[in-house]
């Protein structure tokens, strides 16, 4: 929250000129603590009052929004989204009030979504006092949420970060970045209901307060949204109603004379030109939600987690008897990270996915499914210099350290030979079964087992329909999602979908076999995880030409050789390890072209064809039409090698494409990753040979 004395900025003076500025490296906050009052030294004013924060926040935000209100009208049994949006995060203090007040009176399967934006976010301890002193007196529900926003609160590097709360009632997405940019990224196909305009003065800060910024507000909001600001600068009012809100002047908090509130009147506007993207059905009654997911693996329970915490009946159906047997069953996931210093999608994904992993296991942590021992990452020698560069990018986040060779062997365990490595702390290993056994522990959340054979949508009941080989019915629901790894294009309607199979083996040693005792999981080439229950995991091949799952020798020998050769301390730690006769396991990752999971709506291959055929003869043409897809059907598919790593964030964005909520991805990155991306692309290159259109 800011002080509403018109002084705090989220856009600094740099930002305003056009500076350029690294785009994973954030300035935090710069804070002077007085007493209690937060003061901010780069802008030379307070964060709020002490005495009087949280009444001046109800007043200005909470009231002249009316958000109390509505919420109370909705009828007990709604599972509606509610989602506001916010120019300046501050300390929290607004978010807090907020939620405390929706977790009171709205209905309790309805769901906020808070979207923030902040440049210069807070470091952990000083939003810890902050958050300390606006929770310490306040309700049981204000403590709990203080709690878990502390406990969630991300490092500080530029991007979006969504951080659950409250069950899953409440979701906090943190836009870390410049306003105006990040907003335009947003990918919402659920409108803002409710803005709080809470950044510095208009003379301090007059990127924060542009018409441009007005206009995205517009292009981002429902019909009847409503605003709330506590200034009442001319230029304001007239940005938003040429934005098409209307404006009203009411009186300010204390001794503050005025202040600016309405609603957008305006018809809706849009961010894209080419939907392409868009096009499917979301869940028409969302007081009676239900979905089947076919696939137990990571990609399939963590979807069904996510889904259950949005109130949906969920049915998973495994051709096994238990969770994680294919592509999910090894005995140790590591969640692995894959940094670039190349502003690119599949890096920005990566990053994306790895915070959002390393918030979203901890749980699973503490409850000794696996262990947060630490990653270290060790370079080849043309990668020290790219690798001195990527910490130095994220060091003022205090994520990534870079390690010395005295540092890598106190962590590790090893004597290792390597001058330097990547060291993130906050990662580590999963048991895959007890990981998803624990995702599917739910009361909305039903595993059947039986093989799906086919699946058809009815459209007299609006349900997806899957049936056995012997034509027998084995589940029924509104939303059906295909996580079934290499499986997934096994169905008519994914068929032509271009996903492979890769075969991946590991090694697994017992711990008696090696002289010195491994403290944390090690990558490079390959990896090697500490033990579980006397074995050691060691990954892993990646083979395009063998279709079977028998252990190979061969194979084994690869995993120990691609592990040796990255350090010569590792090569004498391995160095007595026969290959032959070890025990392993081996089975298949699915792939995309680009490395990308597929994660969104199936495209309606022949018909989408047919409509965006014109991109064959101008593949620079635009034209407003939106996407063909198979109604109601989604799919998660193509994690390859990354599965534990990309599953959290992937299956949070397809729950939040199912139901039309913000996602927590940009938009762009979004259509990365959606299936119909390689139909487009195929369009633009009049490739259309690869599909089969039926004579067409």
């Amino acid at each position: 929250m800011a002080a509403m004395t018109e002084h705090r900025a989220t856009t600094a003076p740099a930002a305003i000129a056009g500076a350029a500025t690294d785009a994973a490296t954030l300035q935090p906050a710069e804070i002077d603590w007085r007493q209690q009052q937060p003061w901010s030294t780069q802008f030379q004013d307070i964060y709020y009052q002490p005495n009087h924060g949280s009444a001046e926040c109800h007043y200005v935000f909470i009231e002249q929004n009316q958000l109390e209100q509505r919420w109370q009208s909705w009828s007990r049994d709604s599972a509606a989204t509610f989602v506001i949006a916010e120019t300046g995060f501050g300390s929290g203090l607004n978010f807090l009030l907020a939620a405390e007040l929706f977790l009171a009176t709205a209905p309790s399967a309805a769901r906020l979504q808070f979207v923030s934006t902040e440049l210069h976010p807070l470091q952990q301890h000083d939003l810890a006092r902050a958050v300390g002193h606006c929770c310490n007196e306040g309700s049981a529900d204000l403590q709990q949420l203080g709690a878990e926003l502390l406990a969630g609160y991300p490092p500080l590097v530029a991007g979006q970060h969504s951080i659950e709360l409250a069950g899953g009632r409440v979701q906090l997405l943190l836009l870390f970045g410049d306003a105006l940019t990040s907003l335009r990224q947003l990918a919402a196909p659920q409108r803002v209901n409710a803005w709080f305009l809470d950044g510095f003065a208009p003379a301090k800060n007059p990127a924060m307060w542009r018409p441009e910024l007005f206009h995205c507000m517009a292009a981002l909001s429902a019909p009847q949204c409503s605003f709330a600001t506590f200034t009442a600068a001319g230029d304001v009012r007239r940005g938003l109603a040429g934005a098409g809100f209307t404006v009203n002047k009411v009186p300010g908090f204390g001794d503050k004379r005025d202040m600016l509130s309405g609603t957008f009147a305006a018809m809706q506007h849009t961010l894209h030109e080419l939907p392409w993207h868009r096009g499917y059905l979301t869940a028409a009654d969302s007081t009676t939600r239900s979905a089947v997911i076919i696939g137990a693996g990571i990609a399939g329970c963590s979807t069904a987690r996510a889904l259950a915490l949005r109130g949906y009946r969920v049915t998973v159906v495994d051709r096994h008897g238990a969770p994680a047997q294919a592509g999910s069953g090894n005995r140790q996931a590591v969640v692995y990270p894959k940094l670039s210093l190349r502003d690119e999608q599949l890096p920005q994904i990566n990053l994306a996915s790895l915070l959002y992993a390393s918030r979203y296991y901890r749980s699973h942590w503490q409850a000794q499914r696996g262990q947060q021992c630490g990653v270290l990452v060790l370079a080849e020698a043309e990668q020290a210099g790219e690798f001195a560069a990527i910490a130095a990018r994220y060091q003022p986040a205090q994520w990534i350290q870079r390690l010395s060779r005295a540092e890598l062997r106190q962590v590790s365990g090893l004597a290792l030979h390597s001058d330097s490595g990547l060291w993130f702390e906050q990662l580590g290993w999963l048991q895959p079964q007890a990981v998803c056994t624990a995702l599917l522990d739910h009361p909305l959340i039903t595993l059947s087992h039986a093989e799906v054979s086919r699946c058809q949508f009815d459209h007299s009941s609006a349900q997806w329909q899957l049936f056995s080989d012997s034509g027998a019915p084995i589940a029924a629901a509104q939303q059906l999602v295909l996580a079934s790894g290499i499986d997934s294009n096994l169905f008519s309607q994914t068929a032509q979908l271009p996903f492979k199979p890769i075969r991946g083996q590991v090694t697994h040693l017992h711990r008696q076999q090696l002289r010195d005792e491994l403290n944390c999981v090690i990558c490079a080439e390959g990896y090697v995880a500490p033990a579980q229950q006397q074995l050691l995991t060691l990954g892993a091949s990646y083979r395009r030409d063998c279709s079977n799952t028998e252990l190979s020798s061969a194979e084994h020998r690869h995993n120990l050789t691609q592990l040796s050769d990255c350090d010569a301390g590792l090569q004498q730690w391995l160095a007595d390890i026969d290959p032959q006769h070890l025990p392993g396991r081996a089975n298949f990752r699915a792939t995309t072209p680009d490395y990308l999971p597929l994660v969104g709506a199936v495209p309606d291959v022949q018909a989408m064809c047919q409509r965006y055929g014109f991109l064959t003869r101008d593949a620079k043409q635009v034209k407003p039409l939106e996407g063909a897809y198979h109604p109601q059907l989604f799919m998660l598919a193509g994690l390859g090698s990354r599965g534990f790593s990309y599953a959290p964030l992937m299956s949070e964005l397809l729950a939040a494409i199912m139901t039309g909520e913000v996602a927590p991805l940009p938009s762009a990155l979004c259509q990365a990753l959606h299936p119909a991306r390689f139909v487009i692309r195929d369009l633009k290159r009049n490739r259309l040979q690869r599909y089969d259109l039926g004579g067409n």
